[in-house]
């Protein structure tokens, strides 16, 4: 009998919408800033220069545009985009988020 791996095992997570608007070729990028580059989160943004956003209704792109720039007025202008799901956290970063 095999034991099932744990998430104790894991020294990075990652936070990926489940309606394909992320490009999972990113994952590497993502990937590489938290373990190589030394952040403690990386949040993949659509308002970057170089960002592409797919699948997704022109819609549900002003709510996140209108939710971003309203969100970051009032907590952080650092962040570029408050509504995106496609985030990295190493494991300290992901275990105070669920304390939450």
């Amino acid at each position: 009998m095999t034991r099932r791996k744990t998430c104790n095992q894991f020294s990075i997570f990652v936070e990926m919408d489940g309606d394909l608007s992320h490009r999972p070729e990113d994952l590497k990028v993502g990937i590489h800033l938290v373990e190589l580059e030394g952040y403690d989160v990386a949040i993949a943004s659509q308002y970057v220069s170089g960002s592409k956003v797919i699948n997704r209704p022109l819609g549900r792109s002003l709510i996140s545009l209108i939710s971003s720039m309203a969100i970051g007025f009032v907590i952080s202008a650092q962040i570029k985009d408050h509504s995106n799901g496609y985030r990295f956290y190493i494991r300290h970063a992901a275990s105070i988020l669920i304390q939450y």
